[in-house]
């Protein structure tokens, strides 16, 4: 399997081909770390690679989120370079920045939530926090606030179907 696209959409395509697959974690970790893009391993060179899977992805998404950050701001500045004056409230250093160093943003406490609207989702990813708690260090695949049981692919769900006749319908044959 090969990165093609956000290194959460990986992590979540490559959980669920692991969970069919039920291989070990050694050879999860190589096969994950193997498709990952370049620019995820670039940048990954400067340390050793986390010898655990679980790591290896918080790692892979924390990264993943700071380059996604940085095309964003790349994006924005070549818009309005020469249409406005730079915003001077937003840190011009974030893509310069350690990617494993935790923000010191406040944030609004945790409370329970119904659906997030599209421009949330996108503010939270934006700024590298989990879609479900809103925390940084992981993504909503893999939030430890996230309650327990909900599948992550439909290959871990469980479906009943029962074959019932209603009565007065004519079955064919």
């Amino acid at each position: 399997m090969i990165q093609e696209t956000g290194v959460p959409v990986y992590t979540a395509e490559f959980r669920c081909h692991a969970s069919i697959l039920g291989w070990d974690d050694a050879a999860l970790h190589f096969q994950y770390y193997r498709g990952l893009k370049s620019s995820i391993k670039n940048t990954m060179a400067n340390k050793p690679i986390p010898p655990k899977l679980k790591d290896l992805i918080t790692e892979a998404e924390l990264i993943g989120n700071r380059h996604h950050v940085c095309g964003l701001e790349k994006r924005a500045s070549a818009e309005t370079l020469h249409s406005k004056p730079k915003d001077s409230s937003r840190p011009s250093h974030i893509c310069n920045s350690n990617p494993s160093s935790s923000s010191s943003q406040t944030r609004k406490p945790f409370v329970k939530r119904g659906k997030l609207s599209a421009q949330e989702k996108a503010q939270r990813y934006h700024n590298g926090l989990c879609v479900y708690c809103e925390e940084t260090g992981h993504q909503v695949d893999n939030c430890p606030n996230k309650p327990a049981g909900k599948p992550l692919c439909a290959s871990e769900a469980t479906f009943t179907i029962a074959n019932k006749n209603p009565k007065g319908v004519a079955q064919r044959q």
